[in-house]
């Protein structure tokens, strides 16, 4: 299920101290990667920037 949409469950999912019910989006594979996804950031309130390796965002639910 997370794999499939390129996220990652952080441990203790969906009850985790820190992202709660938040999954972990896939590390970017380039830095020009990186640089865009902290731009999406900026602009999508879904999304939750912490570092260039570690992005969260509420797991979307079909």
């Amino acid at each position: 299920m997370f794999a499939d949409n390129g996220v990652a469950a952080p441990a203790d999912w969906p009850n985790n101290e820190m992202f709660g019910d938040q999954v972990l989006l896939s590390p970017p594979g380039t830095e020009a990667n990186a640089e865009a996804r902290k731009a999406d950031a900026v602009d999508d309130d879904e999304l939750n920037y912490y570092d260039w390796w570690s992005v969260t965002r509420d797991q979307q639910r079909h």
